[in-house]
Order: structure tokens, then C-alpha cells, then sequence
């Protein structure tokens, strides 16, 4: 048994959420004993459950039917309510390591070995995003995302306008965020003197380089980019090119020199 988040004509919900009535059915479905064995109910993206069904979720998690195991997979911990953590078991996950997910891009989708090194650094550990990142243009889109955060003057109130209209429009606006905060890392770690620990070793984010620029900015940046990110995720549901304009100016504010 396995739900998702999807709308009443089984197509992505438009919210992104898991709805009440999902967890009902798999309530219903989870009633009726297993011939044999046991009956595992999966819930992908439990992080998106809407309160109500969360809610509703929570007798069936105190005390689950007999002979069944029910999983909860959510990409961090805080996207769960208290409720629903309270009454699961907390099983972590450690990201595949770059050098597995390296052999298997080679061996099972032909990359090159550059590239795939490449993709395995940026996929987070996980070999679906690493996958992602070896489709056509998706390094130069990032970049040219990069390059357009960069030029940002504090000054440029209609550049920061544009750029957040047009961020706020994107479907991968999550892991755009999640890239610009990988490359912010990379120069933490840069300036540190631990150019050896940098994620993506594609040079393409060089503001370690740039008189004046010191550790505190640029973490200061990356809980700006974070806090972007959960405000725009559920449960917040941020009006996302809010959102993005108030990133921007945080941002400009926190990388000028």
C-alpha cells in the first residue's frame, strides 16, 4: 500500500499535500488482514500531510493494525508534526556515498566518469537527484541562477524584482535553493582552507575569492536561502515570489562589500 500526495483525479495535488481523504482509504485498506506474512503501508512525502489528515493519522500510528508495518518517509524530521513523531519509531537514512552513486551512474546510465563524478557530489547522496543532475542543461541552468544572485546590486530594487518573479515561477524552485546553498557551503569550507571537503568541485561559485567576504556573510546567506526554503514548503505555504524578494534583499544585503 503506498499514497502520495494527489488530488481527488489522482493527478500531484496542486498544494502539494497529502489529504485526509488519502489517509482514509489507507485506513480502510489496512483493516483487511494479510493472507500471509504482514501488510506495510508506505507514505512518501509524509512531511506534506496536511494537519487534518495528520491528524486522523494519529490513532491508526498509536496503534496500528495487526500483522502491519507502516512507514513514514519525510526528508526532515521538522516537517513532521509532534504528534505524528511521538508515536514513530525514527529510522535514519545516511546518504549513499559519492564513489557508489559515481559507479552506478557510469555503469547503468553510461556517463562519462567527469560527469558523473560531478552529479554524484551534488546529488545529496541520493542516486534519483544524481540522476536529475545528468539531464541536459541542468548545471548551466543552476549556474546561470547562480550568476543572477551574484550580480545583484542592494541597490537593483527592480533586478531583485524580476529575479524573484521569475524564481517564484520555476517548478525546481526547492532544489535551485538547496544547490545555492550547496555552493555557499563550498566557500565556507574554501575560506576554512578545506577546499578538499567542497561538494561541487566545479569552480563555479568563486566568491571565496572576493576581498572582504568572510565566513559569518556567507552564513548568514545560507539561513537566509534556508529560511526561504521552509517558507515556501509545506506546512507554510509562503507566497513563494514573497518569499523570493525577501531572500534577495536579505541577500544582496548579507554578500555586499
Amino acid at each position: 500500500i503506498q499514497i502520495q500526495p494527489v488530488d481527488k483525479d489522482d493527478e500531484p495535488a496542486s498544494d502539494g499535500t497529502i489529504k485526509i481523504a488519502q489517509v482514509r482509504e489507507l485506513q480502510d485498506a489496512l483493516r483487511h488482514k494479510a493472507e500471509g506474512g504482514k501488510k506495510a503501508a508506505i507514505v512518501e512525502g509524509a512531511g506534506r500531510m496536511a494537519l487534518p489528515a495528520a491528524n486522523a493519522f494519529l490513532k491508526t500510528l498509536e496503534e496500528p493494525p495487526a500483522s502491519s508495518v507502516i512507514i513514514l518517509i519525510a526528508s526532515k524530521t521538522a516537517e513532521l508534526p509532534a504528534t505524528i513523531i511521538s508515536r514513530c519509531q525514527r529510522i535514519s537514512f545516511k546518504p549513499l556515498p559519492v564513489s557508489i552513486i559515481r559507479d552506478y551512474l557510469i555503469g547503468h546510465n553510461g556517463a562519462a566518469p567527469d560527469e558523473a563524478d560531478g552529479a554524484a557530489r551534488l546529488s545529496g547522496g541520493s542516486i534519483p537527484a544524481a540522476m536529475k543532475c545528468l539531464a541536459a542543461g541542468f548545471l548551466e541552468k543552476r549556474s546561470e541562477t547562480l550568476a543572477a544572485f551574484l550580480s545583484l546590486r542592494p541597490d537593483d530594487t527592480i533586478g531583485m524584482l524580476k529575479l524573484a518573479e521569475e524564481l517564484s515561477k520555476r517548478d525546481d524552485l526547492e532544489e535551485t535553493l538547496e544547490y545555492l546553498k550547496t555552493m555557499l557551503r563550498d566557500s565556507v569550507v574554501s575560506l576554512e582552507g578545506r577546499p578538499d571537503l567542497a561538494i561541487s568541485r566545479s569552480g563555479l561559485f568563486k566568491t571565496a575569492g572576493r576581498g572582504g567576504l568572510t565566513i559569518e556573510r556567507l552564513i548568514d546567506s545560507y539561513s537566509l536561502i534556508e529560511r526561504a526554503r521552509a517558507d515556501i514548503m509545506p506546512p507554510r505555504y509562503a507566497n513563494k515570489q514573497l518569499a523570493m524578494e525577501n531572500l534577495l534583499m536579505g541577500f544582496t544585503g548579507s554578500m555586499a562589500m
